[in-house]
């Protein structure tokens, strides 16, 4: 986290930093910080935005410091590592998000497929499942919410028409 006043020049020696494979997270945050963030903290609005420095991914929030009489007398600030949470969300909206898309869809008798193997089999007699059902319109409701893909959205009319006609 950072703070500074109202004659921004980057985080001051009040901020602490933590130690981040071997350096701290203070000199990629004060080269990165965004004066125009700053600058709408100083005016009284948050901001967020996010950076990348050495292979990671940071989001950072400036907000304003408030002092008496509810006066703005810096901003405050902090730098999440979020590279992780990145790559998550990489990885669902690449890899498991469309093989639901591609696979599960029960063309057939409506809804999504009972069962599929590993090997990507089907059988087509297995029971459709309340929870499974219940799950998938979350899921992509949840993905439309988030991202707003056409693709998703379908999907989770899809799902939730199923899931209304048949439990």
């Amino acid at each position: 986290r950072w703070v500074s006043g109202r004659k921004f020049r980057g985080p001051t020696a009040r901020a602490r930093s933590r130690p981040v494979e071997g350096r701290t997270c203070m000199r990629p945050l004060a080269s990165a910080l965004d004066l125009a963030s700053a600058q709408k903290a100083l005016e009284g609005k948050v901001s967020s935005y996010d950076f990348e420095f050495h292979e990671r991914v940071w989001h950072c929030q400036a907000e304003p410091l408030y002092g008496a009489e509810r006066r703005v007398v810096g901003t405050i600030g902090f730098a999440l590592d979020v590279t992780r949470l990145k790559l998550v969300e990489r990885d669902l909206r690449e890899n498991i998000l469309p093989f639901w898309v591609r696979h599960v869809p029960d063309e057939t008798n409506g809804g999504f497929l009972g069962y599929l193997a590993g090997d990507l089999t089907v059988d087509p007699t297995a029971p459709k499942g309340g929870v499974l059902n219940a799950r998938i319109p979350w899921t992509f409701a949840a993905a439309v919410r988030r991202y707003g893909e056409a693709v998703q959205r379908e999907m989770a009319d899809r799902a939730f028409s199923y899931l209304l006609n048949h439990f």
